[in-house]
């Protein structure tokens, strides 16, 4: 799956700052099955470990609803991908889809 395709996933997540437990559970759910062990701590931070070398990625996973959202109406009209009275969420979005 492209990024960007996941990222478009991410979109349909609400994910508000201090309210992003819906998409804290999809990334677990997805680390998970793909093969990582997974810990979370009292903070929601998410560690997901595969393999050797170890390289850490990190982002948060929150966004700052503005606007419409969490309800992210999205456009890709094939050069910019934007959405309808929302941030988009993209601050910090496509490292999480990465």
């Amino acid at each position: 799956m492209e990024i960007l395709d996941k990222f478009k996933e991410i979109c349909t997540i609400p994910h508000c700052s201090f309210d992003a437990l819906q998409l804290r559970d999809y990334l677990v759910d997805f680390a998970k099955k793909s093969g990582f062990s997974v810990r979370i701590d009292e903070f929601d931070n998410i560690y997901a470990i595969k393999g050797e070398p170890k390289i850490c990625l990190q982002s948060h996973y929150d966004m700052v609803c503005v606007g419409d959202a969490p309800n992210i109406e999205l456009i890709d009209d094939g050069k910019i991908l934007r959405a309808i009275n929302s941030s988009l969420g993209a601050d910090n979005g496509i490292p999480t889809a990465a």
